[in-house]
């Protein structure tokens, strides 16, 4: 259980180069993603090993990319240069690791904020970049789960 103390020491750490590291990570999604469509759309049907690995690809590809996010987000929070609240977490003044994550995912599944309002610029543009990606990550699962369902029915 990470306390807002461990949350903090591991932002400044983290969290250096973090456009480097949200590039490697759309790249590596974006890999991932076309992998999948390949593997699907293969003229003979693919063996069960790269089956498995590629469609074992979203689900991972979609984890990391909501787990950055998260450790960015608490960046974000604990050494933004606004004064006051970046975000506001119901019921805390001390986000843990958890809120973070909390607040990432729900981004994630719902390409929207749910009960923590984000109260400065910055961290309202740092929201509508990942939500605009999980809306477009989202859709590219939907269309793979709809692809490989007719790939089977075939």
């Amino acid at each position: 259980n990470s306390t807002a103390t461990d949350v903090k020491a591991c932002a400044v750490t983290e969290d250096e180069g973090i456009i480097i590291v949200i590039a490697i990570t759309l790249l590596a999604v974006a890999i991932n993603l076309a992998n999948i469509f390949v593997v699907l759309n293969q003229h003979h049907r693919p063996d069960t090993l790269s089956l498995v690995l590629a469609l074992a690809a979203a689900p991972l590809g979609w984890f990391m990319l909501h787990t950055v996010s998260a450790f960015h987000y608490a960046d974000l929070h604990y050494f933004s240069a606004d004064k006051g609240k970046v975000l506001d977490f119901p019921g805390t003044d001390e986000p843990e690791l958890w809120d973070f994550f909390y607040f990432s995912f729900v981004i994630g599944m719902t390409a929207q904020v749910s009960d923590v309002p984000v109260c400065t610029a910055a961290m309202r543009r740092a929201v509508v970049g990942h939500s605009i990606v999980s809306f477009f990550f989202n859709t590219v699962l939907i269309a793979l789960a709809v692809n490989a369902a007719v790939a089977g029915a075939s």
